[in-house]
């Protein structure tokens, strides 16, 4: 499926629009719908899970949803930096779910099951909406809480460096973080801009899709998601982690610059297995970086759908 025969979707949350995408599949009246919800990381968009997309949709009894957060994609900018603290992003992707699903529960009256499924800094609001799934009223239009969440990309906390590295940027002139962004996208489809993304391996097709993700994102957005993490440490701490009851996998890329596996996902993993019925071994791909959906889908997906198939006992 090309991403212009996804059904565009909106939200309209504090007098800005956020756009996302949905499609559904087939379906069998009386059996278990699954809806699979995708949530991308900082400076991403929800073009960014195509392959996935591709991948999963169509099948029977199966929906997909992907929502561009505030600032990102085709969602509408703020130069509010309260709009990117992740606990206030966390609520717009409940407000967009609950949104969704009372669509979807008007239409398809079955059983629901939920997976959601987030990348880098959108691993952190997966985390912090599958709490408010979790704590909220069961009403019936509510969505479900997760059987299941999926991290790719994950990070177990904000080191010094990173935090001194948005102090910078948010008392950073918008000129100067424009010069810079300038001569980090220098070079192309070989800049550091990319590079910092994509494995070496990565196809040439790849890395100029890269590219203009990475323009596509404005200086507003780069500046008020800075003020926010100098403000307070952003990424969801580890009793959130540990709290989590439904099924877990953790993906990541052996060579990834912005998110390392390791030591973090053998962080996380013992966070979750204290609560998580089901928390398989973390999988680590060989030479594939950030974007690992991108440069390795193959092996995300049937990973994917490996675990919600047999981990999850969700037929899909």
């Amino acid at each position: 499926m090309a991403l212009s025969e996804l059904a565009a979707w909106h939200i309209d949350i504090d007098g800005k629009t956020l756009r996302g995408a949905t499609s559904s599949g087939e379906f069998d009246e009386e059996s278990t719908q699954t809806l699979l919800m995708f949530i991308h990381g900082a400076g991403g968009q929800f073009p960014q899970f195509f392959q996935q997309f591709a991948y999963f949709s169509g099948r029977r009894n199966v929906h997909l949803f992907a929502i561009n957060s505030i600032g990102h994609g085709s969602s509408d900018d703020s130069e509010d930096d309260n709009d990117f603290d992740t606990d206030r992003m966390a609520d717009h992707l409940h407000a967009a779910l609950s949104k969704r699903f009372s669509e979807l529960k008007e239409k398809y009256s079955a059983p629901w099951k939920l997976v959601l499924i987030g990348h880098s800094l959108g691993t952190c609001l997966t985390v912090k909406l599958n709490t408010r799934l979790s704590h909220q009223d069961q009403a019936a239009s509510s969505p479900p809480v997760p059987s299941g969440i999926v991290l790719i990309c994950p990070k177990s906390t904000m080191t010094e460096k990173e935090r001194e590295g948005s102090s910078k940027a948010a008392d950073a002139s918008w000129a100067l973080v424009v010069i810079l962004r300038y001569f980090d996208r220098m070079g192309g489809a070989q800049s550091h801009s990319v590079n910092r993304m994509l494995g070496p391996n990565a196809s040439e097709e790849l890395r100029l899709k890269q590219l203009a993700w990475n323009a596509s994102v404005k200086t507003i957005t780069v500046l008020a998601m800075a003020k926010a993490h100098k403000r307070k440490n952003q990424w969801a701490p580890s009793s959130e982690f540990e709290a989590i009851k439904g099924g877990v996998l953790l993906i990541g890329g052996e060579v990834d610059k912005l998110t390392p596996p390791v030591p973090a996902l053998k962080e996380i993993h013992d966070w979750v297995s204290k609560s998580s019925v089901y928390a398989p071994e973390p999988i680590i791909l060989p030479a594939i970086g950030h974007q690992v959906m991108l440069e390795d889908h193959s092996s995300v997906n049937s990973a994917i759908e490996k675990f919600v198939r047999e981990g999850l006992h969700i037929s899909i």
